[in-house]
């Protein structure tokens, strides 16, 4: 590149504009408005390099195709669009018409940043224990402070002073740089949920991906807010409540029916599913089924409500998704899947998802209890780092009978079929 050449061209970084490709292509279309033209992208390096130009209305479309190696023939006919750049896996192209006919889809993206947040999700999740934690550990040792009078200010000092042994390093970081990395990674973490939640809805619109479940709900059951209070100071509805019950769904099914077996029908659960209204009426058979998916769109919830299935609860969030589902019968009961390998592949798929989200953590929890442990053994504070680690193992014990108990989920379905 010559003198000249580099005066009259621009670098802009932009490490996150795959989080919101509608944005980054307006923003394309206003550089481009003010004399600067697009001249290729290093999408490794997250650089976009600018050259100047006649400032003009131009509008850019970026698409995401795997292995896609260029622009589509189909973009460039009758010259409606120029291409601009491309790499093995995207292709940018640009048109000077307002609405052309024929515009690439956002699929690529969709599906790429769907995935992005599942991951991001499950990541998040973890540190948002470890964060907790790591708060909750600091507080305690401040209100030991307070409460002591400024006693224990010798536990304090020992934190403050110089370290010299590698336990003394490892300690010192553990207390202080540890749970600040842990602030800036679930920084990070929340911004990538968040704004993926919020433009992988405007995609989904864009691709006709909409999902209204207000017609798979059961509508013939569905009481309002105002009539359901009115409903509970008569004693006319029976809550119950469940906590951590998605991790033995099979579990919840039997109680749930058994609730019907009795008179009791289920009339709708809480937002976030641990609240389940009941009403008395005659008994009847129901069949329930907890399903567990990864992601849903809206041939999931359609297929089912084809085929009879009631949905009587779904998560906020359409990934990492568990979804109560519910059929009237007189004589067999139904199966929601038709054959054994697929309820035994969502079983297992369930499992492992939750059990690699919690057993981590119960791991890490546990080195870093035994190091403060050993680190402050011989310290005039080791009492307050006994209580610390007494409480890190009831996280590790709660956690990890999380994880067990998604397991043991498993084994009692493939027993099931065993028996049969």
């Amino acid at each position: 590149m010559t003198q000249e050449e580099f005066y009259m061209s621009k670098k802009v970084y932009r490490p996150f504009w795959s989080y919101d490709v509608v944005k980054t292509e307006e923003w394309l279309s206003q550089m481009h408005a003010k004399g600067y033209a697009l001249l290729r992208i290093h999408f490794a390096a997250r650089l976009f390099y600018f050259e100047e130009t006649v400032p003009a209305a131009v509008f850019y479309r970026i698409s995401l195709e795997k292995k896609s190696n260029g622009t589509s023939p189909v973009y460039l006919e009758n010259n409606v669009y120029t291409e601009v750049c491309s790499s093995p896996n995207y292709y940018v192209i640009r048109t000077q018409e307002t609405h052309p006919e024929v515009s690439p889809s956002y699929n690529g993206f969709l599906s790429k940043n769907k995935k992005i947040k599942f991951v991001v999700g499950i990541i998040l999740l973890c540190v948002v224990m470890l964060l907790g934690m790591n708060l909750f550990m600091f507080a305690m040792l401040a209100s030991v402070f307070l409460f002591s009078g400024g006693g224990n200010i010798e536990f304090f000092s020992d934190l403050a002073h110089t370290p010299h042994t590698a336990i003394e390093v490892f300690n010192a970081v553990m207390t202080f740089v540890f749970p600040l990395l842990v602030l800036l990674t679930f920084t990070w973490l929340s911004y990538t949920y968040f704004k993926l939640r919020k433009t992988n809805r405007q995609l989904e619109k864009l691709c006709g991906d909409t999902l209204d479940l207000s017609f798979t709900l059961p509508r013939d059951t569905l009481i309002s807010d105002a009539e359901m209070k009115k409903m509970s100071k008569n004693h006319k509805v029976i809550i119950k409540t469940k906590i951590g019950w998605i991790y033995s769904p099979d579990k919840i099914e039997i109680w749930l029916e058994k609730m019907e077996s009795r008179g009791y029908h289920l009339v709708r659960m809480g937002k976030l599913g641990n609240s389940f209204y009941f009403i008395s009426s005659e008994p009847r058979k129901m069949k329930f089924h907890v399903d567990y998916q990864n992601s849903t769109d809206p041939s999931y919830f359609n297929l089912n409500k084809e085929s009879g299935w009631k949905l009587f609860f779904t998560s906020l969030s359409r990934t990492q998704s568990n979804n109560v589902w519910a059929k009237e019968y007189t004589e067999e009961p139904p199966m929601f899947y038709s054959d054994k390998e697929s309820t035994l592949k969502h079983a297992r798929r369930f499992a492992l998802t939750y059990s690699l989200s919690f057993f981590p953590v119960c791991v890490l929890y546990i080195f870093i209890t035994i190091m403060l442990f050993i680190s402050n053994l011989h310290t005039s504070n080791i009492h307050s780092i006994i209580a610390i680690c007494i409480i890190y193992s009831g996280v590790c014990i709660e956690f990890g009978s999380f994880a067990v108990r998604t397991i043991l989920y498993y084994f009692r379905v493939k027993k099931s079929f065993a028996e049969k």
